[in-house]
């Protein structure tokens, strides 16, 4: 090959003419035979979804479609708790993702939540189950209590009986978490049936009574909620072989349980 063909500055490069308008047309060629004699391969055709997904090709037959390229909707990565080796890294760049310091709240806080709406009676006492999910990887214990010295009254309408053991919560584990038997579990753990309605992983449903005593409007309930914090971040920096220290945090949790 010459210099002259690898030289960009060549003189025989073609540069592209103008676009010619598009142009209205009024009749069309008729469809051959096969359109009408054959049946239609509709499983080889492509959908018009297809085709606007690729609006710069536009296949018409599924044999022509290929990968395209997808945004990253979310980051996120797991580590297997024996050996430490990373199990999913949904990156660009797998090779070189760096782990971020978890230290917002949502990492560590204990999640409550109504498991199922509930029927309620004016000063009747009703039964209200509620889950509490540990997002942490370390087992957790979780005692709730009543508010007995708030000065802001106005939000409670009903009494509220809370269990009077810890609640123990098993800590989060991703890759095992539709491998956990539930009867196992509450084996494990000494669940007491009449408080704890199920366990399963990380999660469990637990009952509280409540009794209204407004005539209407929404049943609302009020109460403190204690947990323990492992602080891996501090006990990293100062030694690897030292144990996280535990801490306990208290919240309190206001719930709106529904319209009486």
């Amino acid at each position: 090959m010459s210099e002259d063909n690898l030289c960009c500055n060549s003189t025989d490069s073609k540069i592209p003419g103008e676009l010619e308008p598009s142009v209205t047309v009024d009749s069309f060629e008729p469809l051959s035979n096969e359109y009408f004699t054959e049946p239609a391969a509709l499983v080889k055709t492509t959908k018009l979804v297809h085709r606007h997904k690729v609006p710069e090709f536009q296949p018409s037959e599924i044999s022509q479609l290929h990968p395209i390229h997808k945004h990253l909707l979310m980051r996120k990565s797991l580590r297997c708790r024996e050996c430490e080796h990373n199990l999913s890294k949904a990156d660009f760049n797998p090779s070189s993702i760096k782990f971020k310091i978890q230290l917002t709240a949502q990492h560590h806080v204990p999640e409550i939540r109504i498991m199922s709406p509930s029927t309620f009676t004016l000063n009747k006492e009703t039964i209200v189950t509620v889950t509490l999910s540990n997002p942490s990887v370390f087992s957790m214990s979780v005692s709730l209590n009543t508010i007995d010295d708030e000065s802001d009254t106005d939000y409670s309408s009903a009494k509220v009986e809370l269990p009077k053991k810890d609640l123990v919560l098993a800590g989060r584990d991703e890759p095992s978490m539709q491998m956990y038997d539930e009867s196992s579990q509450a084996d494990e753990f000494k669940d007491d049936p009449k408080l704890i309605v199920f366990r399963k992983g990380n999660k469990i449903g637990f009952i509280v009574k409540v009794t209204p005593v407004v005539k209407e409007g929404d049943v609302k309930i009020q109460f403190a909620m204690k947990h323990e914090f492992r602080n891996t971040t501090a006990a990293a920096l100062q030694s690897e072989s030292k144990e996280p220290e535990i801490v306990w945090l208290e919240h309190k949790v206001y719930m709106n349980l529904g319209p009486m």
